[in-house]
């Protein structure tokens, strides 16, 4: 049965301040929004099945029981499933809906954890074998020192599974939807959609500042390339199913993979020590 702690290794100095979170209210507010359209939908079937498969090989295939962080875990969905192969998990989000939601899809595994805090504040002592940060990078304004710090919390060969909101795909959508004034003042004007990210990433940034971190890419994924565009919506319904295969099939194409809605890389640290 898991259990919600506030913080791990409490003796350990972390080297950041507390921080406070305006997503955390923003996840707050519309989790039921978020289990409906995102995690009871077929985008949100398509983001796990393009992260499950690009993690398998690490999550599926290992004898040893690994550590894995899930940092802004959301409901837990991929701590669960990662949870299910026997690893042990610590899940951590800022918002109190979605902590509870995580515990409630953790509730059968001894060997989860779910903490009610943000990741910048979980001390540097603990690390981790693998580290989820699945949707979390684009709401948080300072992502160079969410970058260095999730880079430290990973064990020497460890992973980290990053996926973001694509700038250049926010783009792409902005002008095929003819919102060229909102472009122009670079996307200041409008009221923002729910839960619309605040601040999406640029692929090529990313790449950089993972590599100035000793973190070396080894798979690139695009998820959402064409899902968003499709010109008759009804094959969302009739063609779910193929529609996720094809995105599977391209998703990890050049250039395919960089239009993406989403993208997904698999980092490990090069750091052996």
């Amino acid at each position: 049965m898991t259990k919600q702690h506030k913080h791990a290794c409490d003796n350990c100095d972390n080297g950041h301040s507390n921080t406070s979170s305006n997503a955390g209210q923003d996840f707050n507010d519309r989790a039921e929004h978020l289990k409906k359209n995102i995690y009871g939908s077929d985008k949100g079937r398509l983001r796990l099945a393009i992260l499950q498969r690009d993690l398998a090989p690490l999550i599926t295939n290992h004898r040893q029981s690994l550590t894995i962080l899930d940092a802004g875990c959301g409901a837990g969905l991929m701590s669960a499933w990662a949870a299910s192969y026997g690893h042990r998990i610590v899940a951590c989000d800022t918002a109190a809906t979605m902590v509870r939601q995580a515990q409630k899809n953790l509730d059968d595994y001894a060997n989860a954890q779910v903490m009610h805090t943000a990741v910048q504040d979980l001390p540097l002592c603990q690390t981790y074998d693998i580290i989820f940060c699945h949707a979390l990078l684009e709401w948080v304004a300072a992502q160079d020192s969410l970058l260095t710090h999730l880079a430290g919390l990973l064990k020497p060969g460890g992973y980290l599974s990053l996926m973001f909101y694509n700038a250049w795909a926010r783009e792409m959508a902005q002008l095929i939807y003819g919102n060229f004034d909102y472009i122009d003042k670079n996307y200041q004007v409008r009221q923002r959609v729910k839960l619309s990210p605040h601040w999406p990433a640029f692929p090529d940034r990313i790449e950089q500042q993972l590599h100035a971190l000793h973190l070396t890419i080894q798979q690139r994924s695009g998820i959402r390339i064409f899902y968003d565009i499709i010109r008759d919506r009804k094959h969302y319904k009739c063609l779910a199913d193929d529609i996720i295969r094809h995105e599977l099939r391209i998703s990890q194409q050049y250039p395919y993979w960089q239009l993406g809605r989403y993208v997904h890389f698999l980092a490990q640290n090069s750091n052996l020590r």
